[in-house]
C-alpha cells in the first residue's frame, strides 16, 4: 500500500516537472522569437532611417526661355547627399486635364515620363515642359523616381511657374517712380549739354540705368533708343575725359549728338510709363 502511494506521488511529481519544463521551454522559445522579431524590426527601422537620411535633395529652377513662350526649360540639380544612378520624371497632371508633356531638353517629347539618366552630386540635367502659350497656367507637380544603388526614393516636386507673377501695386508704383525720375534726369542732362558748362557738370544717369533695366524687362522690343543713349553717354564721358576742353564746333557736335540720343530714350521711357498704366492696350505687362 505504501509503495503504491509512493509510486503515485512519484508519477505526479514527474508529470509536474515535465509540465514545468515544457512551459519554460515555450516561454524561452517565445522570448527568443520576440527578441528575434525585435531585432528584425530594429534592423528594418535602422535601414529605413538610413534610407530616409539619403533622400535626394533636388533643386529645380527655371532656366528659360522668355515670358509667354510655349516651352519652359528647367535645370534639375542634385544637391546630395549621394550620386544618383537614374532620375525619372513623370509628366504633370494638373486639374485642368490638359496634357503637358516633358522632354529631355534637346530631345523629343515623351508620352508619359522621361529619364534624365544619372546625375552626380552637384551636377544637373535639363528638362523641357510643353506649357502652351496661355497667360494663366496651373501649378505643375511632378513625380520623380530616384535610384542610387539599392536605394529607391519617390519624390513629388513643384516646377516653378513658367509665367512670372504679377507685381504688387507697391512695386508697380516704385517702377513708375523710377521712370519719372529717369525722365527728369534726362531733361536735366539735355539742359546741361545745351549750356556752357557741359564740360564741368557731371551728367546723371543713376535712374536712367534703372529705367534701362525696366525696358529690358517689360518691353525688350523698345530697347534700341535706350541702348544707343547708354552707349552715347559712355562715349561722351570718355571723350570729355580725354580732351578736357575742345574747340567750340567739335564740342557742339558731341553735345548735340548725345542730346539727340537722350531725347530718343526720353520718348521710350514716356511710352513705357504710359503703356504700363494701360497694359491691355499696349501689350506691355506688369511682370516681375
Amino acid at each position: 500500500m505504501a509503495l503504491g502511494v509512493i509510486a503515485v506521488v512519484v508519477s505526479v511529481v514527474a508529470l509536474l516537472v515535465s509540465w514545468l519544463s515544457y512551459r519554460e521551454s515555450k516561454r524561452s522559445a517565445g522570448a527568443a522569437e520576440h527578441a528575434a522579431g525585435a531585432a528584425d524590426r530594429s534592423a528594418a527601422a535602422a535601414e529605413s532611417a538610413d534610407l530616409r537620411a539619403l533622400t535626394p535633395r533636388l533643386t529645380i529652377t527655371l532656366a528659360g526661355p522668355a515670358d509667354m513662350s510655349s516651352l519652359a526649360i528647367y535645370r534639375v540639380r542634385n544637391d546630395g547627399p549621394v550620386d544618383l544612378d537614374d532620375v525619372t520624371v513623370a509628366r504633370p497632371r494638373p486639374p485642368d486635364h490638359i496634357e503637358y508633356h516633358l522632354a529631355v531638353t534637346g530631345a523629343d517629347f515623351a508620352e508619359d515620363e522621361i529619364s534624365l539618366g544619372p546625375i552626380a552630386l552637384t551636377q544637373e540635367a535639363k528638362l523641357t515642359l510643353g506649357c502652351g502659350v496661355a497667360e494663366s497656367l496651373p501649378e505643375f507637380h511632378v513625380r520623380i523616381e530616384c535610384r542610387s544603388g539599392a536605394g529607391h526614393w519617390t519624390l513629388t516636386e513643384q516646377l516653378p511657374s513658367p509665367r512670372p507673377p504679377d507685381l504688387s501695386d507697391e512695386e508697380k508704383a516704385k517702377r513708375r517712380q523710377v521712370l519719372t525720375f529717369a525722365l527728369a534726369e534726362i531733361e536735366g542732362d539735355i539742359a546741361v549739354l545745351g549750356g556752357s558748362s557741359w564740360h564741368t557738370v557731371q551728367l546723371r544717369d543713376a535712374n536712367f540705368v534703372l529705367a534701362h533695366g525696366l525696358v529690358i524687362e517689360h518691353a525688350p522690343d523698345w530697347i534700341g533708343p535706350v541702348r544707343d543713349a547708354r552707349t552715347g553717354l559712355d562715349e561722351f564721358r570718355a571723350w570729355n575725359d580725354r580732351v578736357g576742353s575742345a574747340v567750340e564746333s567739335e564740342a557742339k557736335q558731341h553735345c548735340e549728338r548725345l542730346s539727340s540720343l537722350l531725347g530718343g530714350s526720353h520718348t521710350t521711357f514716356q511710352n513705357l510709363r504710359a503703356a504700363l498704366e494701360t497694359p491691355q492696350a499696349s501689350g506691355v505687362r506688369w511682370r516681375s
